[in-house]
């Protein structure tokens, strides 16, 4: 499935090793991994869910995948994680604010960078509620947890959205000097 994105100019280096990018193919395989499998059924419930979410925008159907695998293995940060994103795009803000504070909670030491974008996406919920000041508390969290530059500078931009509405627009200029900061 994941094949299928890859530039047409680049698809004959996978085709000589015998692979081919067939998208429907692909999720078909998924499925019935998902559906018949045993060994890896786990890992098609996750990946699964996030084609649904990322490629298909059927988050109900992401959702039913990852609340099994959350409710099998509620100490699975990455799983919560990726229901608490899922739930921001269904617009379910309240729920993925719950969930996202729970996760909060547990604080593994060996998924560093997964912990600091809990506090982006917390910023993000706040942000999209209109609720500046703590959409900037969390983005400057983020911020300093960061051990990647991933969404850095959005955190920046939105951070300088933030500033603007509250009127300060001093800090809102600084913040979007800022904003260049972070991956490309």
């Amino acid at each position: 499935y994941t094949l299928s994105f890859i530039p047409s100019g680049i698809r004959w280096i996978i085709s000589i090793a015998g692979m081919d990018a067939d998208k429907e193919k692909g999720l078909e395989n998924l499925r019935r991994v998902y559906k018949h499998g045993t060994v890896m059924k786990t890992e098609a419930a996750f990946h699964l869910a996030q084609i649904y979410a990322d490629y298909s925008a059927q988050y109900d159907s992401s959702l039913i995948l990852l609340d099994s695998l959350t409710e099998k293995y509620p100490m699975n940060i990455i799983f919560s994680y990726e229901k608490s994103v899922v739930l921001i795009k269904n617009k379910q803000l309240d729920k993925a604010a719950e969930l996202l504070n729970k996760i909060s909670q547990f604080n593994f030491d060996k998924f560093p960078q997964t912990n600091a974008l809990i506090y982006f996406q917390l910023g993000n919920i706040y942000f999209y509620q209109n609720k500046f000041e703590f959409a900037i508390r969390y983005y400057t969290k983020f911020i300093e947890q960061a051990n990647s530059l991933d969404f850095v500078g959005i955190a920046h931009y939105r951070m300088a959205i933030c500033y603007y509405f509250l009127n300060k627009i001093l800090k809102s200029k600084h913040e979007l000097l800022l904003s260049g900061q972070g991956d490309e």
